[in-house]
């Protein structure tokens, strides 16, 4: 008979194991890592909670004036309080608390399946994109500074602007001002432009290969860092996801990057820019790495697919961005926090519903726009929602320890749950499990059973090859306000010839 003992320190530290959804019952990676979790917070390195839940801001769904998906939430608030998104065929005024609309397109102008694509601040004036399905076009707005809005800003021949055009319909169009104030924007295999200061517009401010898509842009280093889709094709179609970075003075780029595999949106943050990207040889996962000035360098690798330019942000240190999982769009988070602790992947939180449009952080809580059908419609049900309290829809399923060691089987004879001091309302469900699903322990970790505890030990005494170490919130919760706060647990046992 041999002892032995498991201790998963840190748990809020380990996030997910690598390739942690190729196997049910995961057994490579560190102790404190997950081979399964849903909408979990690990941004605390004290302790692992349940992920933020979220409260529908004010007129924020088909009750108010959301009429369908949001595909924009500027990231930054434009004045105190205050900034904008667009959704189908309105601009959204979105504060911390509330959503109205402030503009609605001139469909008799436009046409009447004009949409909106994206918003930005140029020079204290607002500066939006619209696709036009009739026209088989997409314009450029503006919000003057008298607050007028003109749909077609760009497109019309007023006389102001030298080199007035229209955009290519149907690619990805995002607004983007660079560290040299001017606004750019992707135009399918151009990346067109607009100088305020000297009030030109430029369509092909610079030309891509003929067959390539831009899907982002990003400012790094006093250059304009242009992802492309080259040629542009989805499904398991091997394409190549290629980086161009120009000084934004030459008439041709200055790097090339190929990469073997699909693009997907770009983060600057750090003087560092971020790529997510996908390696169509492989399952299909979905890649994020970093440009270092020569090649793509591989961070970590997520179970989904790949987020648009409009559903990436930061978040206490931590990049959070949308992916699909199966049905369901979820946000997922990568980073450490803190540059004295460890980096790590996990999945934070889901939206209101399955679908999910644009994220954003101009106020300091993460604000999520889903619907719950697709998208482009203006009658699905939609919503604008801001993370606030817990999600009881969360759960952590640990690595698979085998702890029979040498020997044929072993016993399991102790948990031990270290926790911050248990409050009123806080509650989840704790859980030992082997890889043929058999329940071992389960029990409810709660105020109400424990009073207020940073610690519990159960014993036991159970048969098996093998355990993990499980949390469930689904079942197990009690407050979407007070919560269990995890540090550790140690399983002791002995292994039995």
């Amino acid at each position: 008979m041999k002892k032995w003992q498991i201790e998963i320190n840190d748990l809020s530290l380990g996030g997910f194991c690598t390739s942690y959804w190729k196997s049910d019952y995961a057994t490579y990676g560190n102790r404190n890592q997950a081979n399964a979790m849903r909408n979990m917070d690990l941004r605390n390195p004290n302790s692992i909670r349940p992920g933020p839940s979220r409260q529908r801001l004010v007129n924020g769904d088909t009750s108010g004036v959301i009429g369908s998906l949001a595909l924009r939430i500027m990231a930054r608030a434009l004045v105190s309080n205050e900034t904008y998104g667009v959704a189908g065929k309105n601009i959204l005024k979105i504060t911390p608390t509330t959503v109205t609309v402030d503009h609605a397109l001139n469909t008799t102008e436009l046409g009447i399946d004009a949409q909106l694509k994206d918003i930005t601040e140029y020079g204290d004036l607002l500066f939006y994109i619209c696709d036009r399905a009739t026209a088989v076009k997409a314009t450029l707005g503006q919000r003057d500074a008298a607050l007028v809005y003109d749909d077609d800003w760009m497109e019309r021949s007023t006389g102001t602007t030298t080199g007035t055009f229209s955009l290519t319909y149907g690619v990805p169009h995002k607004l983007l001002v660079g560290g040299d104030d001017i606004l750019y924007i992707t135009n399918g295999n151009k990346i067109s432009s607009y100088d305020k200061l000297t009030n030109i517009g430029t369509a092909s401010a610079i030309d891509l290969p003929a067959d390539a898509v831009a899907t982002d842009i990003e400012w790094n280093s006093n250059r304009l860092v242009i992802a492309v889709s080259w040629p542009d094709l989805t499904g398991a179609n091997r394409t190549f996801q290629r980086l161009y970075i120009w000084n934004t003075i030459d008439e041709s780029w200055d790097v090339d990057v190929p990469q073997i595999a699909r693009s997907g949106a770009l983060y600057s943050k750090g003087g560092i820019t971020f790529v997510f990207y996908e390696d169509v040889t492989s399952d299909g996962a979905g890649l994020l790495g970093y440009f270092d000035g020569n090649i793509i360098k591989e961070i970590c690798q997520f179970n989904g697919t790949l987020p648009k330019f409009y559903q990436v942000d930061e978040k206490d240190g931590f990049i959070c961005w949308v992916s699909t999982v199966g049905s369901e769009d979820l946000i997922f988070a990568w980073g450490s926090g803190d540059t004295k602790l460890p980096t790590r992947l996990f999945q934070l939180m889901r939206g209101h519903h399955p679908n999910i449009g644009a994220i954003g952080l101009p106020f300091g809580s993460l604000i999520v726009a889903s619907e719950n059908g697709s998208s482009g419609g203006d009658n699905i049900k939609a919503n604008i929602s801001k993370e606030a309290g817990y999600d009881y829809d969360s759960y952590f399923r640990g690595m698979l320890y085998p702890i029979s060691l040498d020997e044929k089987n072993a016993i399991l004879r102790k948990l031990t749950i270290d926790c911050e001091q248990l409050q009123v309302g806080a509650q989840t469900i704790v859980k030992l499990k082997n890889n043929v699903g058999t329940q071992l322990f389960s029990s409810t970790f709660s105020y109400g059973r424990l009073g207020r505890k940073t610690k519990k030990i159960y014993l036991m005494a159970k048969r098996t090859e093998n355990v993990r170490f499980e949390l469930d919130n689904t079942s197990g919760f009690s407050s979407t306000t007070t919560i269990c706060y995890i540090k550790k647990a140690i399983i002791t046992g002995f292994s039995l010839k």
